[in-house]
């Protein structure tokens, strides 16, 4: 058990990036450093609330002073009017769709040409990182730190 006080205040630490970026492991050292998590799902520490982004936000206030896990930021806007600490997961593109190709074949999926599709989820991946790294500057009163998984 560690020592260590976390001080959020009313600020919501959101762990975000793309699928298979490493937000749970990111999730996993944070309960692990003593800090508070909200999250439904044991091991991915996933929340259905987040799902309900933008539309719905009142649960946001159950997240204050926590972590929450958050991935496709773009597609699940938060409101401007918290504040934020965004941990930014980034993982080498190439090995990330390799990670969502695995899984998703591991559920049911075919691919025809497994290369192309790697090839396909890298090239959306390399473009998109730096469009949420934009769009999440744009957030007033956030701090940004960048976990890059090599």
């Amino acid at each position: 058990m560690s020592n260590a006080t976390h001080n959020l205040g009313n600020k919501i630490a959101v762990v975000t990036g793309f699928p298979r970026c490493g937000s749970s492991l990111v999730m996993r050292m944070l309960k692990a450093g003593g800090v508070d998590l909200y999250y439904d799902f044991d091991g991915s520490f996933e929340t259905n609330d987040s799902l309900l982004l933008p539309d719905e936000t009142d649960w946001l206030d159950k997240c204050e002073g926590k972590a929450v896990k958050i991935l496709e930021p773009m597609e699940n806007p938060l409101p401007r009017n918290r504040e934020y600490v965004f941990l930014f997961i980034r993982r080498d593109p190439k090995e990330q769709a390799k990670s969502q190709v695995k899984l998703l074949q591991a559920m049911g999926s075919v691919f025809p040409n497994k290369r192309q599709a790697i090839k396909k989820i890298t090239k959306s991946l390399e473009r998109d990182y730096p469009k949420v790294d934009t769009f999440l500057k744009h957030y007033p009163s956030n701090r940004i730190a960048y976990v890059d998984f090599k």
